[in-house]
């Protein structure tokens, strides 16, 4: 498989999933980011071998196990640009063991800004997989279709790689338990910490739909600042928001969704001044609206571009 062999098989892909779509009344809705497509491959060498090949088309992310088995995730040099969606990242399974898997591109990945119960509602009837919900970090739904999948996320891949490749924080998340003490209230992971734009002086920050008289307990020795919990662990400092609606719904993840999206669309220049931004002591939604000359309030300014399609993101951030 060559660069142009890759690129229309991917485009075929879409082009078939869609028509489904269609014919299964399923409508994502524009603002959505189709964060990735996932490649399958049939063997071990053949995972080595299409390792090789996506060296060509885009820079290697991560490679870790996950449930016995390699995944390389790939950040295309050249993104797909499918309708008004622009695609930046292909992930790379190696064949789980004693399964027999076709190989080829199989599903997409989503990040939604919407509670996995209204995609259930909302798609009534779908085959959908609920195996994800039950995850800790990052969970997921998906809808099986005859010509691929669509997996519903709150958290993008880049994320999530960002996060497990920041060792101390990661460590600190999987040993403090919070995502577990948390489960019951939907936590939602945020923050600079998974958009790569940390300082020293950055919290992990967990949304959680709970009143913080519900969860206190669960943290004997966190301090409480109004809606605000926070504590330490292994030296690093965690805040969980407390809010009445899902974390998803909370204006903190609004705005971290809408910064993810502006951070794939603008690429490494436009990360590298963001982060001169972050560095100049500036917060994060201000270092946003400062770079894309928004001239409100930048909390709400960011809020704003939350409808915006990959489309309309891309002109606000080249000024076109």
């Amino acid at each position: 498989m060559n660069k142009e062999q890759f690129y229309q098989s991917g485009y075929e892909f879409l082009e078939k999933l869609f028509v489904e779509f269609a014919e299964e009344e399923i409508a994502l809705e524009k603002h959505w980011s189709i964060d990735h497509l996932c490649f399958r491959t049939g063997s071990d060498e053949s995972y080595e071998h299409f390792k090789t090949l996506f060296a060509d088309f885009g820079k290697m992310l991560i490679e870790s196990p996950v449930n016995g088995r390699l995944i390389a995730t790939y950040k295309l040099f050249e993104p797909f640009r499918y309708k008004h969606w622009f695609i930046d990242l292909v992930e790379l399974p190696a064949p789980k063991k004693g399964k027999i898997t076709k190989e080829g591109f199989e599903h997409i990945e989503v990040v939604i800004d919407v509670p996995f119960e209204d995609i259930t509602r909302r798609y009534v009837g779908k085959n959908f997989s609920t195996g994800g919900l039950s995850k800790l970090f990052n969970r997921e739904l998906e809808i099986e279709l005859k010509n691929g999948a669509v997996k519903f996320h709150h958290l993008s891949l880049e994320s999530v790689v960002n996060l497990e490749g920041n060792e101390r924080v990661y460590r600190a998340l999987v040993g403090s338990k919070v995502l577990e003490k948390l489960k019951a209230y939907g936590p939602l992971v945020t923050g600079t910490f998974p958009l790569n734009l940390h300082r020293p002086d950055s919290d992990l920050d967990i949304l959680v739909s709970a009143q913080v008289d519900e969860i206190k307990s669960l943290f004997p020795d966190g301090k409480i600042s109004g809606n605000v919990i926070t504590f330490t662990f292994e030296g690093v400092p965690f805040e969980i928001y407390c809010d009445s609606l899902p974390a998803v719904k909370q204006k903190a993840s609004i705005h971290f969704q809408v910064e993810e999206r502006l951070l794939k669309l603008g690429g490494l220049p436009f990360y590298q001044e963001l982060l001169e931004l972050r560095k100049s002591g500036l917060k994060t939604e201000p270092a946003f609206a400062q770079r894309l000359k928004l001239k409100g309030d930048s909390y709400e300014d960011i809020l704003n571009l939350r409808h915006y399609t990959d489309e309309e993101l891309e002109k606000l951030i080249y000024g076109t």
